[in-house]
């Protein structure tokens, strides 16, 4: 027959075993999990920086589109005689080019300036008027 003493040490035993191995398990799956949710945050932030670029692509692309219809317009026929007559005031040939030129007296002028308005019977002057309030004089 067992001895009682010895009955309790396999008893206690068994289970231990088990609970070994889950430390064991748990202690190995540590570093994995902290190494996971590390390249969760670094994918979170490329997530972040890819959208950013894309909008800067995007925008670079909205910028380069404006420009080419500039360049078009700006090489168009149309656009080189509009500049030449109105900017360059150039003409073709058989043309008179017209520059209005205004004399002295008919020079169009800045509107007239309002005079000032003579001060009302028995008004003061603002420095009277700071006086009077500083020093308590009429």
């Amino acid at each position: 027959m067992e001895h009682p003493t010895e009955r309790q040490e396999s008893a206690t035993s068994q289970p231990l075993l088990p609970r070994l191995i889950l430390l064991l398990v748990v202690l190995a799956a540590l570093p994995l999990a902290v190494d996971i949710s590390q390249r969760l945050a670094v994918i979170r932030r490329m997530r972040a920086e890819e959208a950013r670029l894309q909008a800067e692509v995007e925008a670079a692309e909205a910028t380069r589109e404006a420009l080419e219809a500039q360049r078009e317009l700006v090489e168009s026929p149309a656009f080189v005689e509009w500049w030449a007559r109105v900017q360059a005031r150039m003409t073709q040939e058989g043309e008179v080019a017209v520059i209005p030129v205004f004399p002295p007296t008919e020079t169009p002028s800045a509107p007239s300036e309002v005079p000032p308005r003579p001060p009302a019977q028995g008004a003061r002057s603002i420095p009277d008027e700071w006086r009077a309030l500083f020093l308590g004089g009429e």
